[in-house]
C-alpha cells in the first residue's frame, strides 16, 4: 500500500484582522505588531515558508492610524492596513457632532467616533452599514472599520485562487495593489477588480434633530439623510441641523407652509445651520456640490403640531 502524504507549505494564506487598540500593541515593535510581522514574513528555510497576508483594520477613533495598527506601511511586507469609507465614497467623520459609525446589533444605539487615517492606512474600503453574519444564523447591519478588510481579503482571496504565479504574502499584496483604483475627491486608494470606470466620491450630508441631543450614552438620535420626520411638541423645542462631508460649497432649501427661502453655506465639514420651525408643514433640502463638481441632496420634511397652551 501506497500513502501520499501532500503539504501545503506553498500555499498562501490570508488573515482578516479586526483588532486595533491604542498604546502601539499593534506597531511594528509592539507586541502584536511583532508577531503580525513574524506570520507575514516570508522565510527560506530547508522548507520554503510563503508567509501569511494580513489585512488589518485602521481603528475607529478619528485619530491617526500609526497609534492603533500596524505602524510601517511598506509594498512588500505583507501587511496592509484599511480603513473605511461610506456608500458616497468619503471617510466616515462625526456629523453634525454625533458619532460616524452607529450600530443597532442589541437594540440600542453603540456609537464609536469615525475612521481613523493618516500615513498608516494603505487602503480604504466600504465600512457603513454592512449587512453582517449575526448570532442564530441571522443578518445585521454593522459599521466600522472592521467591515472594511474583509473587502480586501475577499479580493485578495480571488486572486490567489485564479493566479498560481502568487507564491508569497509579498507577492499577493502586490497583486492587490495592482487593482487600487483613486477616489477622485478625498483621494483614496480602493481595491477594485474592475478598474475601467472612473470613482468620484460625492459629498455626504446629514440632517439631525438637534432636540434630541442625548443626555444619556445610549440614547438613540434621529439621523436622517430623507423621509418624514413627525414633531408632536412645541415649535420652540425644535431645531434641525445638518452637516456634511466632501462639500466645498452647500445650498439648504427650506419650504416652509408657503413661504420659501433659501440659505447659502460654505463649511467643509463642521459647520451647522440651524432654524427653529413654526408649527405646520416644512420641507428641508440640502444639495452640496464637491471641488470636483458632484452633487449629493438630502431631504426631510417635518410637522410640528400646534400645541393649546393654557391661559
Amino acid at each position: 500500500m501506497v500513502y501520499q502524504r501532500v503539504f501545503l507549505e506553498h500555499e498562501v494564506a490570508i488573515v482578516n484582522l479586526s483588532v486595533n487598540s491604542p498604546g502601539g500593541v499593534s506597531a511594528a515593535t509592539g507586541t502584536i505588531g511583532q508577531k503580525m510581522r513574524a506570520v507575514a514574513t516570508p522565510v527560506q528555510y530547508d522548507t520554503y515558508y510563503p508567509g501569511v497576508f494580513i489585512v488589518q483594520s485602521a481603528g475607529n477613533d478619528t485619530a491617526d492610524a500609526c497609534d492603533y495598527s500596524y505602524n510601517a506601511p511598506s509594498s512588500s511586507d505583507g501587511i496592509m492596513v484599511v480603513s473605511g469609507i461610506d456608500a458616497n465614497g468619503q471617510p466616515v467623520v462625526p456629523l453634525a457632532g454625533l458619532a460616524g459609525f452607529v450600530n443597532l446589533p442589541y437594540g440600542r444605539e453603540i456609537p464609536t467616533f469615525g475612521a481613523n487615517t493618516g500615513a498608516c492606512v494603505e487602503a480604504w474600503a466600504p465600512s457603513q452599514p454592512i449587512l453582517s453574519t449575526w448570532t442564530n444564523s441571522s443578518y445585521v447591519p454593522l459599521s466600522g472599520t472592521s467591515m472594511a478588510p474583509p473587502h480586501v481579503a475577499g479580493m485578495a482571496a480571488r486572486l490567489l485562487e485564479y493566479d498560481s504565479s502568487i507564491n508569497s504574502s509579498v507577492v499577493l499584496e502586490q497583486h492587490v495593489r495592482a487593482y487600487f483604483a483613486n477616489i477622485s475627491g478625498p483621494n483614496l486608494s480602493i481595491p477594485r477588480l474592475f478598474l475601467g470606470q472612473q470613482i468620484t466620491a460625492i459629498p455626504t450630508i446629514e440632517i439631525v434633530d438637534g432636540a434630541f441631543t442625548p443626555q444619556f450614552p445610549n440614547t438613540i438620535i434621529p439621523r436622517y439623510s430623507t423621509g418624514m420626520i413627525n414633531f408632536y411638541k412645541f415649535p420652540e423645542d425644535i431645531q434641525l441641523r445638518y452637516d456634511s462631508k466632501g462639500a466645498s460649497s452647500c445650498v439648504l432649501e427650506v419650504t416652509q407652509n408657503t413661504n420659501y427661502f433659501t440659505n447659502g453655506y460654505l463649511g467643509v465639514t463642521s459647520a451647522i445651520a440651524g432654524y427653529y420651525l413654526p408649527p405646520g408643514q416644512d420641507t428641508w433640502k440640502v444639495t452640496c456640490t464637491s471641488a470636483q463638481g458632484s452633487q449629493n441632496s438630502a431631504s426631510v420634511s417635518s410637522r410640528v403640531k400646534r400645541h393649546a397652551v393654557p391661559s
